[in-house]
Order: structure tokens, then C-alpha cells, then sequence
């Protein structure tokens, strides 16, 4: 996790940044991916492929977190950075 985008991507203002998170589990019962700029939730989805499209993300240095939880409340999670230009 995260696939996309790669670490060190940067993206114009006002773009569309498309992230996408590849989560296995040896049970195979991911309840959620959550997607974050820092500590802030931007979106989640429930269902694979795990994807979210961060429309108009603020300019700057951003840190973007996927973090997944399974049926039994199993997170993990990994980070990737990105600039907004």
C-alpha cells in the first residue's frame, strides 16, 4: 500500500490527484481503506479496488497515509509523499 501515486509525485494546483491502495489479507475480509493528508480523513472505500480521487488538494508538501482495517479490527497502514505545485 499505496500504489498510487508514486512517492515524490507532484501535481498542479487545482489537479486531480487519484490514489490507489493494493491491500491483501490472508483472510481476505478487508472491512475498509481509509485515505488521509496528514491526520485528516479525506474519503474511505469498502470495496476492491481501493481507490478515492482527491479533487483540488491544497498546495504544498502532502503526506498521504492508506490505512486498512480488516473484520477484526486489524489496521495497517502506509505513507507516501507528494507536492502540490
Amino acid at each position: 500500500m499505496p500504489q498510487r501515486p508514486a512517492a515524490g509525485t507532484a501535481f498542479a494546483t487545482g489537479a486531480t490527484v487519484n490514489i490507489a491502495a493494493t491491500v491483501t489479507d490472508r483472510n481476505n475480509d478487508v472491512s475498509r481503506v481509509e485515505f488521509f493528508d496528514g491526520a485528516t480523513k479525506l474519503g474511505e472505500d469498502t470495496t476492491s479496488p481501493y481507490t478515492f480521487a482527491w479533487a483540488n488538494p491544497p498546495a504544498g508538501d502532502r503526506t498521504i497515509t492508506v490505512r486498512a482495517t480488516d473484520a477484526t479490527a486489524l489496521t495497517g497502514s502506509a505513507t507516501v509523499a507528494i507536492r502540490i505545485n
